[in-house]
């Protein structure tokens, strides 16, 4: 009798069929079960490269705005200056403005975000 599950196909005897059966059995189940534990692994390096490629999103968008925001400021106080002929009190105070309003920004939603991200921790129940 042939055996055709094999690769190449080999000639048995009746009593050393059972064997061969049990071997191809346990070859598939650990195929199987390797082939879940990599599409594991897949799935969860998929998920850490979305939350790292996230952060990546999330540090340049703040970096951008941070940046157009006080350029922006700094040419309308700029552009008043030279409107009005007060050299450098309306590019300060937009400049200023800009730079403490971005960094009140940052760090009252960092407060929160860091809040919604504790919500329910061990450490932040109430006893």
């Amino acid at each position: 009798e042939v055996i055709h599950k094999c690769r190449a196909p080999m000639r048995v005897q009746a009593r050393d069929r059972q064997s061969v059966e049990q071997f191809l059995q346990q070859s598939v189940s650990q195929t199987a079960l390797t082939d879940r534990v990599s599409h594991d692994d897949e799935n969860h390096v998929n998920s850490h490269d979305r939350a790292m490629y996230n952060g990546f999103g999330t540090a340049f968008a703040r970096g951008i705005e941070i940046s157009l925001t006080t350029v922006l400021f700094t040419l309308f106080g700029l552009w008043l200056d030279g409107r009005f002929d007060t050299k450098p009190v309306f590019t300060l105070v937009f400049s200023t403005l800009a730079i403490f309003g971005l960094a009140a920004r940052a760090y009252y939603g960092y407060n929160a975000e860091m809040a919604r991200e504790e919500a329910g921790t061990s450490w932040t129940r109430k006893r």
